[in-house]
């Protein structure tokens, strides 16, 4: 009773495109090692098919951590050219890392509370700033580069369809 008192906090929810890997009895929520929370729920969105929504339990002891612009990814197995990584996740299980929006324990206290993410597939590729980026014939696909006066700039790090009504 003491331990599910302790560790109960806020609920989150994410959204993926899609929960392959996720397992409600072994993935859970990580920050650099430390397993802060646990996934509650895996459902698909009602008003989008597409989507998906993981909902999670934050340990009370770790919801300062989650703040406007936190970052949530889905951490599995990969085997490429350029290497592997994760490969402890085959016995282990896939799990969700959590990236909070600064480091500054001082600055962390003054961002809003935020309880509704998008998730991603996998770890954004550089620290910066995530736009969401609207298109209506979809011409651009994830790693499509985003040119600044012919200097990349950045990349396109997830796409989705959203559901639109046309008139």
């Amino acid at each position: 009773v003491y331990e599910h008192y302790t560790k109960t906090g806020n609920s989150v929810k994410i959204t993926f495109s899609n929960i392959d890997g996720l397992d409600l009895r072994q993935s859970h929520i990580q920050f650099n090692g430390l397993h802060i929370g646990d996934l509650e729920s895996m459902e698909l969105d009602k008003t989008n098919i597409n989507r998906f929504i993981v909902t999670a339990n934050i340990y009370s002891k770790y919801n300062y951590l989650v703040k406007e612009g936190s970052i949530f990814y889905k951490v599995s197995p990969k085997l490429s050219l350029d290497g592997a990584s994760a490969l402890g996740n085959v016995l282990k299980g896939n799990y969700i890392e959590l990236i909070p929006p600064t480091k500054n324990v001082y600055k962390l206290k003054m961002i809003k509370k935020q309880f509704d993410f998008d998730g991603f597939d996998e770890k954004p590729k550089t620290s910066g700033t995530i736009f969401n980026i609207n298109s209506s014939d979809g011409s651009f696909g994830v790693s499509s580069a985003i040119l600044f006066k012919g200097v990349q700039i950045g990349e396109v790090i997830k796409k989705s369809i959203e559901e639109y009504n046309i008139k």
